[in-house]
């Protein structure tokens, strides 16, 4: 019997999915958001031996993010006061303007 479980954990192992993320709020809204990193890995800092050739949730600095096939981030407008701070899941789900996939290529 298929479930949603079992096409979810289908889906994370053949894209490959990691989260880059020191944030628990952030990770649980992205499991709200996009079901398919429900059971990825969750990295504190990002590893070029890590991300390369998979899809990326999470903020990299370019020179990483062109080694992933794609890189999705959940754009936050944060008040200054809280910049800096930890987020719960609710204020993530406050401050979030847009979930954006990226395809960075090295020229």
């Amino acid at each position: 019997m298929v479930t949603i479980v079992s096409i979810i954990i289908r889906i994370n192992m053949e894209n490959e999915i990691v989260i880059i993320t020191r944030h628990p709020g952030l990770v649980e809204v992205l499991h709200e958001l996009a079901p398919e990193t429900v059971g990825a890995p969750i990295i504190d800092r990002a590893d070029p031996t890590q991300i390369a050739g998979k899809h990326v949730y999470g903020v990299l600095p370019l020179t990483l993010a062109c080694l992933a096939t794609r890189v999705t981030n959940v754009t936050l407008n944060v008040p200054q006061e809280l910049r800096g701070t930890e987020l719960s899941a609710d204020q993530v789900r406050q401050y979030m303007t847009e979930l954006e996939t990226f395809v960075v290529t090295k020229v």
